[in-house]
């Protein structure tokens, strides 16, 4: 396939401007970014002209360092929710606190991130497996939505996992608002319908400016419905609380570390997906030093963390942009917006921004791609649903620990009970396949051919050991060979190297030839500088399984298609089982 270069930078992209279609996109990335920014500040719990800001200021940035052309970035659903966890038990739903407590978030997110960048640990988002990345997103959707309930019942109470949520409106049910409710569900059946009928139709920007309208001519204010207030059309002002104890911070320090991870591992996915499908190419190293000046671009407007935005990032690519250009022009656009139509947007109801999250957020679920993963998988589709329960119930943070945890586990465990088998002839004489898989295979007569499909460490050894054991003494034959394949085994640790050593003297003092074939090269010259090589040197080895099956046939005078055959038939009927 070819692969067309990135320009370095923007500037060098000037050639492949389109003005036409980059400007057109920037007004389209600007028109999804001014609602979504304003309903993530929410979230977060700052005035709304932080998130404008924040938008204005990470799009500008990250369009002068990126390798991408098409990546938007700014304020984003899963970011916001994170944030808002990690800073509400500092704020006291203080809207100033939070702006400097988001403002230093950011700080440090983006300062971990170019640390990260400088040390060459763009690599770490691979430690993210897609099950856990796939139950977080649907995790954060759920609490995401019920965050907003409340909000749609007219209610100001609610809490960073779904359960809290769910006690603070039962609890809170005398004080729900008609009014506030009513407007609610006609937003919502409105949103439903668009989705379902006008795919095409900017769904967030109708119900922004629908129920904006509606608010100034009706007086939304005065009804009770709760709205997004005055908005200064100035730069935001980050005031640092009184009294405030420096040594607070480092609260922030292990959810600043999630959220740098997160926003690295999202965005970069979405970079190499957008790239691989216009046949370009992206740097993960360059990725990640950009989202992170990006993310210290917005501490001057106590902005919150952001990453890339898969919504306008995709919105990008459909029409056609062909650099950074438009991400330029849809800032320039977000910032005109602030200055111009500030006095209108304070009519915002804040039902509008809770409904435009909820119809965002429930797209984040991704069922088909969680049935394939358990069709195939079922631990990581249990991996998954874990992540999931555990950010819904117990909260962001504490969820993704929970997964990352279970991660590990499900890996230890992969590799200390991984997959093994015999080996046994096909009719032709010249194939080996798996005893316990078609088509048929046909045993030859004292010789246990073994494939061990891991590497072999500490985890491991003993239940090597054990397998091999247990064949031996299931063989319907007197074993004269064990042959181990090793084409799998792609390491080998001092305990896998210490207990193959006793295994080899155990088995000979029993009268069995242990015979190895294709050893890698990297594992042969461990084995040889630790002693166990010239060990093995005596020993029968081979290149291919064929080769040792022919050696062990000429040794036993065996025919190797008919003698196997007739032992077959004469033998006892096997049952290969599973420990």
């Amino acid at each position: 396939m070819f692969i067309t270069r990135q320009p370095k930078n923007l500037l060098a992209s000037w050639k492949n401007i389109t003005p036409g279609t980059d400007v057109l996109a920037g007004v389209t990335i600007a028109a999804l970014a001014i609602p979504q920014a304003m309903a993530y500040s929410q979230l977060v719990g700052v005035p709304v002209n932080v998130g404008l800001f924040t938008a204005v200021t990470s799009m500008l940035m990250y369009a002068l360092l990126t390798s991408s052309r098409r990546v938007i970035v700014g304020p984003d659903a899963t970011m916001a929710i994170m944030a808002g966890a990690a800073i509400a038990p500092l704020v006291n739903g203080n809207i100033v606190v939070a702006s400097f407590f988001s403002a230093i978030l950011a700080l440090f997110v983006g300062g971990l991130q170019l640390v990260g960048s400088g040390f060459g640990l763009h690599y770490l988002a691979t430690f993210l497996s897609r099950p856990i990345l796939l139950g977080y997103l649907a995790g954060v959707s759920l609490v995401l939505i019920f965050d907003q309930i409340p909000k749609m019942l007219g209610l100001s109470a609610g809490g960073e996992n779904v359960w809290k949520n769910i006690v603070a409106i039962v609890t809170n049910l005398s004080a729900i608002h008609i009014p506030t409710v009513i407007l609610s569900c006609i937003l919502l059946v409105v949103g439903v319908l668009m989705i379902r009928y006008l795919k095409s139709v900017p769904i967030a920007i109708v119900l922004l400016i629908g129920s904006t309208i509606a608010s100034a001519a009706l007086g939304f204010a005065n009804m009770g419905i709760a709205t997004v207030g005055p908005i200064p059309s100035g730069w935001p002002q980050i005031t640092v609380p009184a009294n405030f104890d420096w040594s607070t911070l480092y609260l922030l320090v292990w959810p600043a570390a999630a959220i740098a991870l997160i926003s690295y591992a999202d965005s970069v996915a979405i970079a190499r997906s957008v790239a691989s499908k216009n046949r370009e190419e992206v740097s993960s190293q360059t990725e990640l030093k950009s989202i992170g000046v990006a993310n210290l671009a917005v501490v001057p407007v106590g902005g919150m963390p952001i990453s890339a935005s898969v919504s306008r990032t995709l919105v990008n690519d459909t029409i056609g942009a062909s650099s950074q250009w438009s991400q330029i022009f849809g800032a320039i656009i977000i910032a005109a917006a602030i200055w111009l139509l500030s006095p209108f947007l304070q009519y915002i109801p804040k039902a509008a921004l809770a409904i435009i999250i909820i119809l965002s957020a429930y797209k984040i679920f991704d069922l088909d791609e969680l049935d394939a993963i358990w069709r195939g998988w079922h631990t990581e589709a249990l991996l998954a649903i874990a992540t999931l329960l555990g950010v819904a119930i117990l909260g962001i943070l504490p969820g993704i620990g929970l997964a990352i945890v279970l991660a590990i586990i499900n890996l230890v465990r992969t590799h200390a009970f991984p997959h093994d088998a015999t080996l046994g002839v096909t009719k032709d004489g010249l194939t080996f396949r798996d005893t316990s898989r078609p088509p048929k295979t046909y045993d030859t007569p004292g010789l246990i051919i073994y494939r061990f499909d891991a590497p072999l460490f500490f985890g491991n050894s003993d239940y090597f050991h054990d397998r091999v054991i247990h064949f031996i003494n299931h063989s319907p034959h007197k074993v004269r060979w064990l042959l181990i394949d090793a084409e799998a085994i792609s390491s080998i640790d001092s305990t896998g190297a210490k207990m193959l050593k006793s295994l080899i003297f155990e088995l000979e003092d029993l009268g069995i030839i242990v015979a190895t074939a294709r050893v890698k090269g990297p594992i042969r010259d461990t084995l040889r500088r630790t002693g166990l090589g010239a060990r093995l040197e005596n020993r029968p080895r081979f290149a291919s399984i064929g080769k040792a099956y022919g050696a062990y046939c000429e040794r036993y005078d065996i025919d190797p298609v008919k003698d196997v055959i007739e032992a077959e038939l004469l033998s006892p009927k096997k049952h290969h089982h599973k420990s």
